[in-house]
């Protein structure tokens, strides 16, 4: 006679249900990394660059930002020699270890759920720019940024790239833990499923929302203290990205500067034109401080996995006062991404 196989005892139940919510033992885990999944696209601009007035472009992607992004970038103003600067940008959802979610969860459409996608597409950027007039008093920036919608996230999709890459793995005879962030080192060749998720993204209509705030200010004496911040600014801005295909999007962005004294606003439109290896945007702002139109333009490729470089040629007022001003600006940057 056939022996019948032994039950689970209840206590090891009880544990599976407390370590993995809504998995009984033997079940195919709903846990995974979400870090695994974010695509070398797209990717926004530096806020704390963009609170101290030094962004590439002032019509502003909305695009989600990466979790962790390195920046350079240089300034050269007419008359004037180059303002360098750095910035560093971190999800801070990202650097207490939260990645690992249940899609479920991710998945959501409740208040929550969307609360939450929202919080993990939140950047803390910090940021420091030396200028040549005066070296020993560098402006530094403290910036927020979220991006509110995401329709070209991908992982919410049932079928889409996290079920892709799990077959593939499964496939291969992988079992990457839960919170294992990086399986491109597992043997299997993803990229051909990187590469059609990239694609598909980057082509998918909708309209992605983004919104942020910064405070600038110049630092005197290149040190902190209660009253070393001078010449104080905040900036909020909110811009939206209308994806119509895969050549082109457009974008519009609207900026307060000084916060709601003496303030002075920006609004304009540019319109991407996108290709597999540079993204071109042609710009046009009205700004308030001189009641005038301002055209530009940049341009943006990648030149190594994670890692891209940018040029940008526009006019611009001062927000601090002082005559228009032709400005080019370089930045290259690093974040982090599934980039192959």
């Amino acid at each position: 006679m056939m022996a019948c196989p032994r039950r689970p005892p209840l206590l090891l139940l009880v544990m599976g249900a407390l370590l993995h919510p809504g998995r009984l033992p033997g079940q195919a885990s709903d846990r995974v990394n979400i870090y695994r999944f974010i695509l070398d696209v797209d990717v926004p601009e530096p806020p704390a660059l963009v609170a101290m007035g030094l962004a590439p472009a002032h019509v502003l992607r909305a695009s989600a930002p990466k979790p962790l992004a390195a920046a350079a970038g240089f300034a050269f103003d007419t008359g004037s020699a180059a303002t360098k600067s750095l910035v560093l940008d971190v999800s801070p959802y990202f650097l207490v270890g939260g990645g690992t979610r249940s899609l479920a969860s991710y998945r959501s459409m409740t208040l929550w759920g969307r609360a939450r996608r929202v919080i993990t597409k939140t950047i803390l950027s910090l940021g420091a720019a030396w200028d040549p007039a005066d070296p020993g008093s560098p402006r530094v920036a403290l910036a927020l940024r979220s991006t509110f919608h995401d329709p070209h996230d991908p992982i919410p999709p049932p079928g889409g790239l996290v079920e892709q890459v799990g077959e593939a793995l499964e496939g291969a005879g992988e079992t990457p833990a839960d919170d294992e962030e990086d399986v491109a080192g597992r043997g299997v060749d993803l990229r051909p499923l990187y590469a059609a998720a990239q694609s598909e993204m980057r082509a998918k209509q909708g309209i992605q929302i983004a919104g942020g705030w910064g405070l600038a200010g110049r630092l005197g004496g290149a040190r902190f203290a209660g009253d070393s911040l001078s010449d104080v600014r905040h900036t909020l801005w909110f811009t939206t990205q209308y994806t119509f295909g895969v050549r082109f999007d457009l974008l519009a962005t609207a900026q307060l500067w000084n916060g709601f004294e003496d303030a002075h606003g920006r609004l304009g439109v540019a319109l991407q034109r996108k290709t597999t290896a540079v993204d071109l945007t042609t710009e046009l702002y009205f700004d308030t401080a001189d009641h005038r139109l301002h055209p530009g333009a940049w341009i943006e490729g990648r030149v190594l996995p994670r890692v891209r470089a940018a040029a940008s040629l526009s006019t611009e007022t001062d927000p601090e006062g002082g005559p228009t001003r032709l400005r080019v600006r370089t930045l290259v940057r690093w974040y982090t991404a599934q980039g192959f």
